[in-house]
């Protein structure tokens, strides 16, 4: 009996004990540090770039929503759809194109940018029909590859028929594939050629231009509380301002985020 009464009290000593020897208060409950957020997108730049660009964002919105937020760059375009549509992602970010929607609440639009077809001034080709035979490069299943691919089809060039295809992981490896005389021809977009350096971009040669279209959508899981997508809505207006977004390298601002109304 003895013995069963000091190990009842051992066990006492040790549920009294415990808040203590964890760092909390008496009296306190201990609960288990909040779940992360998870932001998603795909690589449609260069790792480097992604980070500086968009991982001041998740940073914006650690520090103003009260709830951590990871950044993450999926593997390719298909693994990101994947990951939406299995709920991995809480948020995530993409420009417009086929897929993009599905299983998912669209609450916010970027930006706005140009689908460009370049080429290299050394190459000699002045429009599009001087692509013709030739090699052009893009990314797989990006929202440029499918208007690029739509401009060409209706100056009367057919992929695969008229011109080969060959896929970059990013953009600006798009970019420097043309400057870099591997590649006759680009599809890409304003944005990216404005990374480059004004030397560089004046080798450039745009042969054709879309009509602007939204740069990024930002998606969000229609699982999670309406409040904390409202919440992320309204931050992201004010991401501009932001002093992650102002002091980002190269200043990362510039994204303009609006929000789109949604369902009640």
């Amino acid at each position: 009996m003895g013995f069963l009464r000091r190990g009842i009290g051992l066990l006492l000593a040790a549920s009294v004990l415990a808040p203590f020897l964890a760092g909390a208060e008496p009296g306190e409950s201990l609960t288990a540090p909040e779940k992360a957020l998870v932001l998603g997108t795909a690589p449609f730049l260069e790792h480097s770039l992604m980070e500086r660009y968009f991982k001041p964002i998740a940073s914006y919105l650690t520090r103003t929503s009260g709830r951590p937020v990871e950044f993450v760059v999926a593997q390719d375009y298909a693994a990101m759809l994947e990951a939406a549509a299995q709920g991995t992602y809480d948020f995530w970010m993409a420009a417009p194109y086929p897929g993009v929607g599905e299983n998912s609440t669209l609450i916010a639009t970027a930006s706005e940018l140009e689908i460009h077809i370049i080429t290299s001034r050394r190459a000699g080709i002045a429009s599009l029909e001087e692509l013709r035979g030739k090699t052009i490069a893009s990314v797989a299943g990006s929202p440029a590859e499918t208007m690029g691919i739509r401009m060409l089809e209706q100056a009367g060039l057919q992929v695969d028929r008229d011109f080969t295809l060959q896929h970059a992981i990013s953009h600006d490896q798009v970019v420097l594939s043309v400057l870099q005389g591997q590649l006759e021809g680009g599809i890409t977009s304003l944005d990216i050629r404005r990374l480059l350096h004004d030397e560089l971009d004046a080798d450039l040669l745009t042969l054709a231009t879309s009509l602007p279209v939204p740069a990024l959508t930002v998606m969000a899981n229609p699982g999670l509380d309406p409040a904390l997508i409202r919440q992320v809505q309204h931050l992201l207006k004010d991401f501009d301002d932001s002093k992650e977004a102002v002091g980002a390298p190269d200043g990362s601002s510039g994204f303009h985020f609006k929000a789109v109304p949604l369902d009640q």
